[in-house]
């Protein structure tokens, strides 16, 4: 099982061979229960708590197994069946991932997944996010051992995903065996069916994993989704900088509530009571809390 110094210097890894690639923008869409399980330590504690996914459950039937095959392919013809095998054994064939869109709002397929009974988009500031996800409780104290890191955008075209993979399989000796192996895993869970495009995904990948001073390892949690136990670990966000928030901006779904949704997305988040003033009508602008983040309707009329 991967250690805490080798996820770090995967990150690293990852980061150098997609700075061509890097998004901008993170949004992460959300149905309102999973919103309020998400923020229920952000005001009092400031940290967030999402779920990471196995990547092999999502509801994509072609998920991991197109990127698997697809380096399986380029790997047999390069180096041989044997080093297939030893990177289905390696210990970061385990994959977890959390997504995120380069748009907002705007993408009328994520609302319509999200929105049936309300749904917001979360954009993040990810300059300002630590995480960490492998201590017992996820509670953030982890004496400063947290990782900064972005998400990586997904792969939609074969033929760039079959060049940046020739590109690793050819790293010099500077990066070993094992190394390489683990790379070429998260590449795996990289890779999108092209009928995916529209959804514009970015993706931050994690690992079960032990730290070297802790005697705790990550714990692998299991939820119902779809009528299948889908394994998750929770994930631990906070500020790097604690004079900046986490969260730039939440955009609320369109569809039946939207006035009352605001109103109660702007008291959870607002952290000065004076301002919990109730309002009859959306600000076509949005309103900024006092902790500037910005909460504003979307502008999509779609009847959810």
């Amino acid at each position: 099982m991967p250690i805490h110094k080798d996820i770090v210097s995967l990150y690293e890894a990852l980061d150098g061979l997609e700075q061509s690639r890097r998004e901008e923008e993170f949004h992460h869409y959300i149905s309102l229960e999973g919103f309020a399980g998400m923020t229920q330590k952000y005001i009092k504690d400031g940290i967030l708590t999402f779920h990471a996914s196995h990547v092999r459950f999502s509801n994509d039937t072609t998920e991991f197994a197109i990127g698997e095959k697809e380096i399986q392919d380029i790997v047999k013809e390069k180096l041989g069946e044997d080093y297939n095998n030893g990177i289905s054994k390696s210990g970061y064939s385990e994959v977890y991932a959390t997504c995120f869109c380069k748009k907002g709002d705007g993408l009328l397929h994520q609302w319509a997944c999200y929105g049936e009974n309300g749904g917001l988009s979360i954009e993040f500031d990810f300059s300002n996010i630590e995480m960490s996800w492998w201590e017992e409780e996820n509670n953030g104290n982890n004496d400063g051992s947290m990782i900064n890191a972005k998400p990586v955008a997904v792969y939609y075209d074969k033929k760039e995903y079959k060049e940046q993979i020739e590109k690793i399989i050819n790293i010099g000796a500077y990066i070993d065996n094992e190394d390489k192996k683990a790379i070429l895993n998260a590449y795996m869970a990289l890779r999108k069916a092209k009928v995916f495009k529209l959804e514009l995904e970015s993706r931050l990948l994690f690992w079960p994993c032990e730290k070297q001073s802790c005697e705790k390892q990550s714990i692998v949690k299991y939820k119902i989704n779809r009528g299948i136990l889908v394994p998750y670990l929770e994930i631990s966000l906070k500020s790097e900088d604690k004079s900046k928030p986490i969260i730039k901006s939440i955009t609320i779904g369109p569809g039946k509530d939207q006035v009352m949704i605001f109103n109660s997305v702007f008291q959870m988040i607002e952290p000065d009571l004076s301002k919990h003033d109730f309002l009859s009508e959306l600000p076509p602008n949005g309103k900024l809390t006092s902790n500037g983040i910005l909460i504003k309707p979307s502008k999509i009329p779609f009847r959810a």
